[in-house]
C-alpha cells in the first residue's frame, strides 16, 4: 500500500469492496422487506423516463434522439404488466421538412421476474402523431418490445433498457426502431 504524508491512498480495490458490501447489505435488506410485506418490486407500479435513438423510415430515412415517459403496473400477476406511455422525437425528412412526432401508446409486457433483473417482451399499439412543414399526420401504430428491467437492491430506483420496433399506418407505410435506456421509480 502506498503511503503519502497525508495518509493512505485509496485504490480501486478498496472502492470495489466498499461498493460490494453496500450492495449486499441493501440487497439483503430488500429481500427481508419483500418477505415481510409479501410483495416484490416486480409487483409494484413504476414510472420510467427513457432516452435513446430512434431509426425511422417515414418520408425518407434517418435517426433522431428519442425520449419517452412510461408507467407500468402488474395486471393481476407478477408475470404480466400493463404499460402506458408517450414518446417524442423530431426529424429532418425529405426536401428539408422538419417534423415533430408524439407517440402515445399502451403495451402488455410478459416478464420473467427475478431478484435483480427481469427480462420481458411486449406487444401493443397506439397513435403516431406528427406535425410540421404545414402538414399533420395521425396514424395507428403497432409495436413489439424486448427489454430488461433492473432493480437496485432496497432502493425504489431501477434501470431499464429496451428495443421497441413499430409499424406505422394500417398498411405499415412507415416503421421505426427505438433503442432506449432509462431510470424508473417503483411505488
Amino acid at each position: 500500500m502506498n503511503r503519502s504524508g497525508s495518509g493512505c491512498q485509496v485504490t480501486a480495490s478498496h472502492v470495489f469492496v466498499v461498493l460490494a458490501l453496500t450492495i449486499a447489505t441493501h440487497s439483503a435488506n430488500a429481500q427481508s422487506i419483500e418477505r415481510q410485506s409479501g410483495r416484490s418490486s416486480a409487483q409494484s407500479p413504476a414510472v420510467a423516463v427513457a432516452a435513446g435513438l430512434i431509426h425511422w423510415d417515414l418520408s425518407g430515412t434517418g435517426s433522431s434522439p428519442y425520449v419517452a415517459l412510461r408507467g407500468d403496473a402488474p395486471l393481476g400477476t407478477k408475470w404480466v404488466l400493463g404499460e402506458i406511455g408517450v414518446g417524442y422525437f423530431s426529424t429532418d425528412e425529405q426536401f428539408g421538412q422538419r417534423r415533430s412526432y408524439v407517440v402515445p401508446e399502451a403495451q402488455v409486457h410478459f416478464q420473467w421476474p427475478m431478484r435483480i433483473a427481469s427480462p420481458y417482451v411486449g406487444v401493443g399499439g397506439g397513435w403516431f402523431r406528427g406535425s410540421g412543414g404545414g402538414e399533420s399526420r395521425a396514424e395507428v401504430t403497432t409495436s413489439v418490445a424486448a427489454g430488461l428491467r433492473l432493480a437496485l437492491a432496497a432502493f425504489p430506483l431501477g434501470m431499464r433498457a429496451e428495443l421497441r420496433v413499430r409499424g406505422i399506418g394500417t398498411d405499415y407505410s412507415g416503421s421505426a426502431a427505438e433503442w432506449t435506456a432509462g431510470a424508473s421509480w417503483r411505488f
